[in-house]
């Protein structure tokens, strides 16, 4: 539907009667609308009540077997904050959109996290709304999830208001349970038991609050369905003890219990605690090389760190590091964690070539690239795209709006001899960028510039073609092709891969 539900009831619309394809499959999906357009903060309507659909009959309200005929999807959509907003409203209007016939919720981005209160309200609905004396004639059933969201419910403490049955009526994926305070040791809390297909996070706080290996407390949570434990760690400026690894293998040997690590990094200045130097301790940061890090990732999954993620401050990692936890599924970060990303030149190699890509440092938020220790003065740097995608280009774009750089800061921090800084493409892929006439896509190249990426060099494969001979850009960006027969073409086609 094109009219949003918002409109539809600011339009004093009473039903809405659908046909085609929505009637032939029962099914379909209306948008809540921009906030504001109809529905107030605490969920008064501007139209005096929502429209129904689905009502065949037209007699103004639902019947079992019309409620049953068609599953009616609303839609959130927008910004994290908008969305956040917008389920609020919805948590307000839950019996009203029951009873108008909304029986899903679906969230544009397909990730969300709600409350215990939200999802008790939600799960309810039905019910409440027929207990406030409305005649609704369906089965008291709630709103739930789409299957294909994916819903984290967020609980303060250990006391579920909503049963271990309603979550998964509801939808719900995965739940994280906060007991982080300081005096709670872990071995204090009582939970509920959950079922498999749940995934169950306890926010324990500082490692502080863990019992000992031996304590009987982990084989209890593990047998009540509690599949991860979160720790916060606060890096250090001198990486001293940051993480014992000893006491973890142990807990994760015992119980299949493994472990979320949240990373705060420099909170009160501007100097960025190293990842690199923390991690050190464990004493198998040795080389500079991606294969360097192997027993670095081996010890860290071994002892069950299934996790590492940045969430605040001040971080500085290097790119070896980063790409090692990366390809290990290990690494993500908040959008409140402030990354600069160090390159460090590796000996024997023919050139300068980041590890990490574009596409990767855009998924970590990566704010700032120091490549100044660059042996020569170009440096390579790969776009995490080499498969003709149909939507390659929009994803390269919005890769761009995310690595934006702010307060005129420049992303790349040079060295005193680096003066090129080179995206490595492969043909296949330039494709979809340039035109018939050989014309770069201009947001494409508006975001090249604006990262300071002065030059593209394009892998052509024998046998490979593009449609056009001349490739054109700009007068600041240049443009390199490189066959089979570039001695460097080897090199850049195996990092690229």
């Amino acid at each position: 539907m094109t009219t949003s539900l918002q409109e539809l009831q600011k339009l004093g619309v009473d039903s809405v009667l659908l046909s085609g394809d929505a009637l032939a499959i029962g099914a379909a999906t209306v948008d809540f609308g921009v906030l504001g357009s109809g529905v107030g903060v605490d969920g008064a309507l501007s139209g005096g009540s929502l429209p129904v659909f689905g009502d065949s009959d037209r007699d103004g309200q639902l019947s079992s077997a019309e409620d049953n005929a068609l599953a009616m999807t609303l839609n959130l959509s927008g910004s994290e904050l908008d969305v956040a907003a917008e389920l609020n409203q919805v948590v307000n209007l839950a019996g009203q959109l029951v009873a108008s016939g909304i029986d899903l919720i679906s969230v544009e981005g397909g990730e969300l996290t709600i409350t215990d209160s939200q999802a008790s309200t939600l799960v309810n609905a039905g019910l409440a709304y027929a207990s406030e004396g409305q005649q609704f004639a369906a089965d008291g059933e709630g709103l739930s999830f789409a299957s294909e969201d994916h819903v984290t419910l967020s609980v303060v403490g250990t006391h579920l208001n909503t049963s271990v049955q309603e979550l998964n009526k509801l939808g719900i994926d995965s739940i994280n349970l906060d007991i982080g305070e300081l005096n709670l040791n872990i071995a204090n809390i009582a939970i509920p038991t959950f079922n498999s297909d749940l995934d169950v996070t306890i926010d324990v706080g500082s490692i502080a609050n863990l019992a000992s290996a031996e304590n009987a407390i982990y084989d209890e949570l593990y047998a009540k369905g509690v599949d991860h434990l979160a720790i916060n760690q606060s890096l250090s400026v001198d990486g001293v003890n940051w993480l014992d690894l000893n006491l973890l293998d142990r807990i994760n040997n015992a119980s299949g219990l493994d472990f979320n690590i949240g990373v705060d990094g420099n909170l009160s200045g501007n100097t960025a605690y190293s990842l690199d130097a923390n991690l050190a301790g464990i004493n198998l940061l040795e080389g500079t090389s991606t294969g360097h890090y192997g027993d670095l990732v081996s010890a860290l999954m071994d002892s069950g760190v299934a996790e590492l993620s940045i969430e605040a401050g001040n971080v500085e990692v290097t790119d070896s590091l980063a790409k090692a936890l990366i390809d290990a599924g290990m690494m993500q970060a908040l959008p409140d964690a402030n990354i600069s990303l160090v390159y460090q030149s590796v000996e024997g190699e023919p050139a300068d070539y980041l590890y990490t890509s574009l596409k990767d440092m855009a998924e970590l938020g990566i704010n700032q690239v120091d490549v100044s220790t660059a042996t020569t003065d170009k440096v390579y740097i790969d776009s995490g795209f080499n498969v003709n995608e149909p939507d390659v280009l929009s994803e390269i774009k919005s890769l761009f709006e995310t690595l934006d750089p702010q307060n005129d800061t420049s992303f790349f921090i040079d060295g005193s001899q680096l003066t090129t800084k080179a995206l490595v493409l492969d043909s296949s892929i330039v494709t979809s960028l340039i035109d018939q006439s050989g014309q770069f896509d201009l947001g494409v190249m508006a975001g090249l510039e604006k990262l300071g990426i002065t030059e593209i060099d394009v892998l052509v494969a024998d046998g490979s073609s593009l449609p056009s001979s001349e490739i054109m850009t700009n007068d600041n960006i240049a443009v390199n092709l490189i066959g089979q027969d570039d001695e460097l073409y080897d090199f850049l086609h195996n990092k690229h891969s």
